[in-house]
């Protein structure tokens, strides 16, 4: 009697992930957690663009995708340029939050 009642009110988490443009590194971190989440009976969504949305539907073909517009980030191509290119962007990125 009470495992019915115990399934009952066990949850099916509906989860999105979502991992940042700023190259596949996010992406690729992502893959073990979303299929822990699966084996987990989680039910997953994606979210993403590009190279990131290319990885993970190779990975997750059956797992709904939802586009997911991102924040474009660039590179300098030097180490000293970081800092300065970073700061060049900021108000892409907030005009895009």
């Amino acid at each position: 009697m009470t495992e019915g009642k115990d399934e009952k009110l066990r949850r099916k988490f509906r989860i999105l992930v979502a991992p940042l443009d700023w190259g596949l590194g996010h992406a690729t971190r992502c893959v073990p957690i979303i299929k822990e989440l699966v084996a987990n009976g989680c039910d997953v969504w994606l979210a993403g663009k590009g190279t990131q949305e290319i990885l993970l539907r190779s990975e997750f073909p059956k797992l709904p995708f939802l586009p997911l517009p991102g924040y474009d980030i660039e590179y300098a191509r030097t180490p000293a340029g970081f800092l300065w290119k970073m700061i060049l962007q900021v108000p892409h990125i907030i005009s895009s939050i």
